[in-house]
């Protein structure tokens, strides 16, 4: 933004106003809210450009987080953690993995798009939604700005040898790479390329049953599974979002 200001100098006898720019940056962000509306506690945490924070989000409570200009990352609840750090969780953590994710890419230019979606390619804990917020989004072309998620809990539909156990409570699903660790689930050489990565050709075609109750779920890597599943707000000048965990029906 650009400001002028005028002085006044004495020349002789005549009083002359003497004028210059300056220029000043304002920074531009916007917001992501988080909501509990799970039946217990859960503990937040978001990792990606120059942010890695954790919080505590206690049932019915929302936070607001600032998010700036062209940031990309990751969000996810852990459950059942033992102190409010979250360091010690049932899901959640690099020890306990299995957490569903909601994944954004911003793009940092007005009316460039604001890419998210919502992964459980590590696993699934709890069903969660995101909803781009009114006003600060454009439609442009190839945008596809609506409500992405799921509010079925996949923990009811989660196969026997998959389930993350909490004495006899299903707390989780965990991802077949993590819970086989083999190549072809995993999309490892020689199952790396496109085409040869294909869950119709897994011993058990696990995406294909998440994909039944949340069809709007990332189960694999996009690059296997193509853009079906990500959605864009055009920024105004960066969209913000409503993320909630537990989300009840639309």
């Amino acid at each position: 933004m650009n400001i002028i200001s005028c002085s006044i100098w004495l020349a002789g006898l005549l009083l002359l106003p003497v004028c210059y720019t300056t220029t000043t940056t304002t920074t531009v962000s916007s917001k992501i809210t988080l909501h509990n509306h799970c039946l217990s506690t859960v503990w937040p945490r978001i990792v990606g450009q120059k942010i890695n924070d954790s919080y505590e989000l206690a049932i019915g409570q929302k936070i607001d987080l600032t998010i700036p200009m062209g940031w990309s990352g990751q969000i996810w609840a852990r459950t059942g953690c033992l102190d409010k750090t979250g360091s010690k969780c049932l899901t959640g953590t690099p020890d306990t993995r299995s957490a569903t994710q909601a994944v954004f890419n911003f793009s940092g230019s007005r009316g460039q798009l604001d890419k998210y979606s919502v992964s459980i390619v590590d696993g699934y804990n709890l069903p969660i939604s995101i909803n781009a917020i009114a006003n600060t989004w454009m439609t442009v072309n190839g945008s596809r700005c609506s409500w992405n998620g799921c509010t079925t809990d996949l923990n009811t539909y989660c196969p026997q040898e998959l389930a993350l156990l909490s004495g006899t409570d299903i707390i989780g699903c965990q991802s077949p790479c993590r819970k086989f660790n083999t190549d072809d689930y995993c999309c490892r050489p020689p199952f790396v390329q496109k085409g040869i990565c294909d869950a119709s050709k897994f011993k058990k075609n696990y995406p294909a049953l998440f994909h039944g109750h949340c069809p709007n779920m990332y189960t694999l890597d996009p690059i296997y599974e193509g853009t079906g599943s990500l959605y864009s707000c055009g920024g105004n000048p960066q969209t913000s979002f409503d993320l909630f965990f537990c989300p009840g029906p639309y």
